[in-house]
C-alpha cells in the first residue's frame, strides 16, 4: 500500500521511505520513494525507545525492517521484508511473555539477517540474538 503526500494514515500506522540506487534512478540518494505502508494494524507500533537501527537492506536489494508491537496484548517483535517496494505481511519474531523490545536489524553476507532485542525478565534484562540464513523468509 502506497500514500502520497497529504494522504490521511490508519492509527499507528509504521511507515518506511527509502531510496533506490538501482540504475536509471538518478544519483544515488537524491530521490526519496514513495512511503510504504509497512503495518496498519490499530495497535501501537514503533521502532522503540532507542531508534536502533530498525531497517537494513541485502545485497540484493531487499529491505528488512523489524519493531515492535503490543498488537498481540504484549509488546512482541514483528519483521517484514520489502521487495520492489511491495512489504511482505508482517511475522511475529518472538512469543514470550516477557516484554521483548529495543530490536535492531543488520543483513549480512550470505543471505543472514539477525536480529537483536532486550527482553525484560522477572528480575533483570536480557539480550538476545535471532537469525535467518536464507534472507528472512524463514
Amino acid at each position: 500500500m502506497r500514500f502520497g503526500f497529504g494522504a490521511r494514515l490508519p492509527a499507528a500506522a509504521l511507515l518506511a521511505a527509502f531510496t533506490s540506487f538501482s540504475a536509471g534512478h538518478g544519483i544515488p540518494g537524491m530521490y526519496w520513494s514513495a512511503p510504504v505502508l509497512l503495518t496498519s494494524h490499530p495497535a501501537v507500533s514503533s521502532t522503540g525507545p532507542h531508534n536502533g537501527w530498525v531497517i537494513a537492506a541485502d545485497a540484493q536489494s531487499r529491505i528488512h525492517v523489524v519493531w515492535q508491537d503490543l498488537r498481540d496484548g504484549n509488546v512482541e517483535l514483528y519483521y517484514t521484508r520489502v521487495i520492489g517496494g511491495v512489504p511482505e505481511s508482517p511475522r511475529r519474531l518472538t512469543r514470550t511473555p516477557a516484554m521483548s523490545f529495543g530490536p535492531s536489524i543488520t543483513a549480512a553476507s550470505g543471505n543472514r539477517v539477525c536480529v537483536v532485542w532486550l527482553e525484560a525478565l522477572t528480575n533483570r534484562t536480557a539480550l538476545f540474538e535471532m537469525h535467518s540464513l536464507d534472507g528472512g523468509i524463514t
